[in-house]
């Protein structure tokens, strides 16, 4: 059952037919924007590759799922979690499971995070390379987790959730001393492919010229959009389209106009954008609005 259940939604589209495959719960923090938990009591949904400007937890409650990364499958059995760096291109579901899955999302948005922390948790001992996630084995991800999350529920004010970020953060720290099963770094980022992925962070809205982009690191088109893809598992376009998603997922609550939403959040109008979050989320961003809960 659904902690949040107190104010549960199942999934409509805009014909308010129900659709079967998605059933969960979204809690948003009234003090902190873009602090969410989602809830999934029942999904069996896959989500195709996406982004977040925010850091994702995903705890797998029940079943088993696969998450898609830089090319990779990493599979999360019940009870076991992994946390999603900022901006990290990922994907997934319960493609490998027999049944529905039941997990728990939980965003923290970069303003929370304590100095340094991406830098010394996302990057392997051994090499310096930066990992794509990182995984919390069964037992610790249930006890820290569960603490975080009742701590967000309880209401407690604007204080008490930024302590209770803090306090998982540095348990995420601690537990970097302990046993866990770790995820193999892979080859170095390339620095041009973090300094591609910075501009088009910062001028998403903005048409895409990767031919500017190739020539702003003195690298060949085409071998740039080679590097970029297997960097990040999609072309510098799709990390674009990614980011354009998220910026208009976190205006959704603001009242704004869809289609003012969709303009500022660089789509050439609201079909546009519509088409591509229900790509990603499998709804469309009116019905994502609507599935907000009242703080």
């Amino acid at each position: 059952m659904s902690r949040l259940d107190c104010n549960p939604v199942a999934e409509r589209n805009d014909d308010a037919e129900l659709t079967a495959d998605l059933h969960f719960s979204l809690w948003r923090s009234p003090y902190v924007d873009g602090l969410d938990i989602v809830e999934s009591t029942a999904h069996q949904r896959c989500y195709p590759l996406h982004l977040h400007e925010a850091m994702e937890i995903i705890w797998m409650q029940e079943g088993r799922g696969a998450i898609e990364c830089r090319g990779r499958q990493f599979l999360l059995n019940a009870g076991e979690a992994c946390i999603v760096s900022p901006y990290e291109i990922h994907g997934g579901g319960a493609a490998l499971s027999t049944g529905p899955i039941r997990f728990c999302l939980i965003h923290v948005p970069q303003r929370l995070f304590m100095p340094g922390f991406i830098t010394q948790y996302f990057r392997a001992a051994n090499s310096g390379a930066s990992l794509p996630l990182k995984t919390i084995p069964r037992g610790s991800a249930d006890r820290l987790l569960s603490d975080l999350v009742t701590s967000l529920l309880g209401d407690h004010g604007p204080e008490q959730h930024v302590h209770s970020i803090a306090t998982a953060l540095d348990g995420l720290l601690a537990l970097e001393s302990g046993r866990r099963r770790s995820i193999s770094a892979g080859q170095i980022r390339h620095p041009a492919i973090e300094h591609v992925k910075s501009i088009i962070r910062h001028h998403y809205a903005e048409p895409l010229n990767v031919e500017s982009l190739a020539s702003e690191v003195d690298l060949n088109e085409r071998y740039l959009i080679s590097l970029f893809r297997h960097a990040t598992g999609v072309p510098p376009h799709q990390f674009q389209i990614g980011v354009r998603v998220d910026h208009a997922r976190r205006l959704l609550p603001s009242g704004t106009s869809l289609s003012s939403i969709a303009t500022s959040s660089g789509f050439a109008d609201q079909s546009h954008l519509n088409r591509h979050f229900k790509r990603q989320y499998g709804f469309t961003p009116g019905v994502f609005r609507r599935l907000l809960l009242p703080t």
